[in-house]
């Protein structure tokens, strides 16, 4: 079950949020609106798969996350877009943009499996307890996995003032670790809550927490208002070779 909410098993994304999550509570930041992209190109992808929902979920997740957690994420609306991107069928949910609400705030979400350029970014404006606004800008796995950039800043008297950085863009990486450095601290913490019960640096997914995460998918899935369905491959499938994980993960 640890590895049932989108937040729980990208660990990988949270390192950089776990620095600000801190600050959101000590200074009793509260969320003014966030927007969400999360995509990349699995056109021609030989796995099989549910379609954009899987991953439209962990760019929700991240906020839901940073937030605290205790807010109610209400999807209001959902357009989509289907394809033959993927050998699961020739209508798979490719795209969705959404409109929701996380608690009183404004989210909106775009989310996609055939983004031609990897794209995964959250963006949020916080209000502080003095009613000044406080800007976070996220961005992950660009332009390789595993390079990060958190920035959290607020604008007075004209200029913009950094409050908190972490960059790891320049980060050298062993070339049997590449792509996997964000996994590897999650296998840690699984192996030694099994062996001792030592508490997660992020915490597990909880059973009520994973329903609720599979429902709010199955909400979007079902209530999507769709266009489509593009075709990739109109002369039908070829077989594929490629295992490029920087493209497909």
């Amino acid at each position: 079950m640890v590895f049932l909410s989108g937040y729980g098993s990208n660990d990988a994304t949270l390192q950089c949020l776990l620095r600000l999550l801190p600050d959101v509570h000590e200074h009793e930041l509260g969320l003014v609106r966030a927007h969400l992209t999360w995509g990349k190109d699995r056109i021609n992808d030989h796995r099989p798969t549910v379609g954009v929902t899987s991953e439209v979920i962990h760019s929700l997740d991240l906020a839901r996350y940073v937030t605290g957690g205790d807010e109610p994420l209400k999807v209001r609306d959902a357009l989509g877009v289907t394809s033959d991107f993927s050998v699961s069928g020739p209508e798979v949910l490719d795209s969705v943009a959404l409109t929701a609400t996380l608690g009183e705030a404004p989210v909106t979400v775009y989310s996609s499996f055939t983004n031609i350029v990897r794209q995964r970014t959250v963006d949020l404006a916080f209000r502080d307890r003095r009613g000044q606004l406080v800007y976070a800008s996220c961005v992950y796995d660009t332009p390789v996995w595993d390079a990060d950039h958190l920035r959290v800043w607020r604008r007075e008297d004209g200029r913009e003032h950094t409050l908190c950085e972490i960059d790891t863009r320049d980060v050298q990486v062993p070339d049997a670790q590449r792509a996997v450095v964000k996994l590897r601290r999650l296998a840690p913490d699984v192996v030694r809550h099994v062996a001792d019960g030592t508490p997660p640096r992020v915490p597990f997914a909880g059973l009520a927490e994973s329903v609720g995460t599979q429902r709010l998918l199955n909400d979007i899935e079902t209530a999507a208002r769709t266009t489509g369905p593009a075709r990739y491959f109109p002369q039908g499938r070829t077989p594929v070779t490629e295992v490029d994980w920087e493209r497909l993960g």
